[in-house]
């Protein structure tokens, strides 16, 4: 008897517990701002592309204005390459890539004569050079 009376305490105990709380007021989420689904992105450098083929190099595009840019050199010869870069404030030179290999640099470049080409061993007398022309920002007053 004393184990039916435990066992009845026990299960009242247990439907008591699982009894819905009584009903008041409620607290709706609080409103978020609205979110754009997408972020903007912040502005990039334009892209351009260095190409490297035997035995010459070519800039896409061909004409630039001064600005900042994102460079991929891309090899697409089959010997290894690379490309040194001289102009008005700028002298650099991309590592050694193999046939397919691709670098990223990031370069600003203004006004004037930049000088392209490969500088492993006789590449540049092979052909492999090229010149980019980058014009001087036309004046308001020359207008």
């Amino acid at each position: 008897m004393l184990r039916t009376l435990l066992l009845l305490s026990v299960v009242t105990l247990i439907s008591g517990c699982a009894s819905p709380a009584p009903a008041g007021p409620t607290l709706a989420p609080a409103a978020s701002p609205s979110v754009p689904a997408v972020a903007t992105p912040l502005p990039r450098p334009d892209i351009v592309r260095i190409e490297m083929y035997e035995w010459s190099i070519n800039v896409d595009p061909p004409e630039l204005p001064a600005g900042r840019y994102r460079v991929e050199v891309v090899n697409y010869g089959e010997r290894l390459h690379s490309v040194s870069v001289v102009g008005p404030g700028v002298d650099l030179e991309s590592r050694r890539l193999r046939a397919g290999g691709v670098q990223e640099i990031e370069i600003e470049i203004g006004a004037g004569e930049y000088t392209l080409w490969c500088p492993i061993g006789d590449h540049r007398d092979y052909g492999m050079v090229t010149y980019l022309t980058v014009p001087a920002l036309a004046s308001a007053e020359q207008g």
